[in-house]
């Protein structure tokens, strides 16, 4: 907290603030631990379709989580990640699957539809294509979901976070995780 909410602030007066200002005044009107957070529900952020395999949007909890580089939440993405999709399971959360086999949002995805999810699997040519569709220069559409999240009044910070992911050893591009039924129910006879 005291990173985003030095003790100073707390003196500073709510009718002062004008939006924008990097002094933000706030008052702490309680507290509580992570497990009396389990069960509440929150405002899906992006709702351009809803789950329909179970409860989606509330918290849970989870044993891979900690508090050592933030808050200890995190959003689950259960069709993307082994402890993600184990406990979603466990608490009955629906999944969604919004990215097709060839690493585009698909068509209900309707501000992003058919574009890739992730940049790296652009052309420096399409960058630059796309960027004579409308900017100054190419945004990845991380860039612009977090833009739509601030005009929207959704994002309190936003910051680029790196961390660990897979990437193809030919090609160095990121690997997309989809869930697959495999159609198998056993060994031929």
């Amino acid at each position: 907290m005291g990173k985003y909410f030095p003790e100073k602030n707390a003196e500073l007066s709510f009718d002062d603030y004008k939006s924008g200002d990097k002094a933000i005044p706030f008052r702490v009107l309680g507290e509580t631990n992570g497990k009396s957070l389990d069960g509440i529900r929150y405002e899906q952020l992006l709702p351009y379709a809803q789950p329909t395999d179970g409860d989606a949007f509330r918290v849970v909890l989870g044993d891979f989580v900690t508090t050592e580089d933030g808050t200890g939440i995190v959003h689950i993405a259960p069709s993307f990640g082994a402890d993600d999709f184990r406990v979603a399971k466990q608490n009955g959360v629906g999944s969604l699957t919004l990215v097709d086999k060839q690493g585009r949002f698909i068509a209900e995805v309707t501000d992003f539809a058919g574009e890739y999810v992730k940049e790296q699997y652009y052309t420096e040519e399409e960058k630059a294509e796309r960027k004579k569709q409308g900017g100054e220069k190419y945004l990845s559409v991380d860039d612009r979901i977090v833009i739509k999240l601030k005009k929207e009044g959704k994002a309190f910070k936003s910051e680029r976070y790196e961390h660990n992911y897979p990437h193809c050893w030919r090609t160095d591009k990121p690997v997309l995780y989809y869930p697959l039924d495999s159609g198998s129910s056993g060994p031929p006879p």
